[in-house]
């Protein structure tokens, strides 16, 4: 927590990070990851070393944190408004996900990923709908259908 706190505090220097090169340590740090997990799974009698795997993980998330401040990464969200749609949707997404996964589309395979997806985001939507429906029923305002339905 407090190394994320630090990239915060240090984000504020708006300054853009080498994409190619984070990407590259961010890749480095997935296989040490996996490598020291896949080492103290072989010996053993040395399970305990697992811990060490914390600091690759660390890695990865400073990685790819620096990847996606990247002034490519950034100009690519500002670019294509749906990742701000779908990102504006992580808690509605999460909340119905459980509900919607079903395995009797695995015949379907690879176009049930689609369709779930799909499902997902269109059901998560829906909820978000109605959450600014009621949030604003409950209000002394009037109605607005335009804050209801909006995207953003």
């Amino acid at each position: 927590m407090l190394t994320g706190s630090l990239m915060g505090v240090a984000s504020k220097n708006s300054h853009s990070f080498p994409i190619l090169r984070n990407m590259i340590f961010a890749s480095l740090s997935i296989i040490g990851f996996y490598g020291v997990l896949l080492l103290s799974n072989h010996f053993k009698s040395y399970w305990q070393i697992q811990i060490i795997s914390l600091f690759p993980l660390l890695g990865v998330v400073l990685f790819l944190y620096r990847t996606c401040k990247s002034k490519y990464i950034i100009s690519l969200f500002n670019k294509f408004k749906l990742f701000g749609f779908v990102g504006g949707l992580c808690l509605e997404i999460y909340i119905v996900q459980s509900i919607l996964f079903t395995t009797s589309m695995n015949s379907l395979f690879p176009f049930n990923l689609l369709i779930m997806i799909t499902m997902i985001v269109i059901a998560a939507f829906i909820l978000r709908c109605f959450s600014r429906l009621f949030e604003q029923l409950f209000c002394k305002e009037d109605l607005d259908w335009g804050k209801v339905i909006s995207m953003n």
